[in-house]
């Protein structure tokens, strides 16, 4: 069996906790070594997340943790914790009076990215395309591109001609998300 020096160091993590239960899930096959690191590795990512910002804002920039249905492989729920639909209903954004709301989504969510904009208080205006240089995971194709939608609240102008951008986003891929 080949690993990657990455699977092979967070396979090491995993063994170095002693969690009986979680290494003999890893041994029957029943549990990926990704996800067992993910779950050992938990607390620490806990701790890494800052206190959000507190007031109301005028720019708000959200890549939701989407939660999806199908366990594919490079699954985002093996890379972070997600979240259901259910619970980012529930989220309070910040937003001031006149406020611009940038959601990021891929094609299976878009229909929800609408639905949490409307249920936020924003009107849809537009979107951009970010253009990938490697085909991702997909359903029923494999997305090379992920959305990123303008919803507005209150009144903000469009910017003057000479000053809008392309509804292109390329930039190269970093790590997962």
């Amino acid at each position: 069996l080949l690993l990657s020096t990455k699977t092979f160091e967070r396979a090491m993590k995993v063994i170095s906790t002693n969690n009986e239960p979680l290494n003999q899930k890893l041994r029957e096959g029943k549990l990926e070594i990704a996800r067992a690191y993910k779950l050992v590795t938990k607390k620490e990512r806990i701790k890494a997340i800052q206190k959000p910002p507190t007031g109301k804002h005028d720019i708000i920039v959200i890549d939701p943790p989407w939660e999806y249905e199908a366990n594919l492989r490079g699954a985002a729920d093996n890379h972070y914790d997600t979240m259901s639909i259910a619970k980012l209903v529930k989220l309070k954004l910040p937003s001031a009076k006149n406020c611009m709301l940038f959601l990021w989504c891929t094609n299976p969510m878009l229909k929800h990215a609408l639905a949490l904009m409307q249920k936020w208080d924003f009107e849809y205006c537009t979107n951009f395309v970010w253009v990938k240089q490697k085909m991702g995971n997909g359903w029923y194709n494999r997305g090379q591109h992920e959305l990123l939608l303008l919803g507005m609240k209150g009144k903000i102008p469009a910017p003057d001609e000479e000053d809008r951008i392309s509804s292109v986003i390329q930039v190269p891929v970093r790590e997962h998300s």
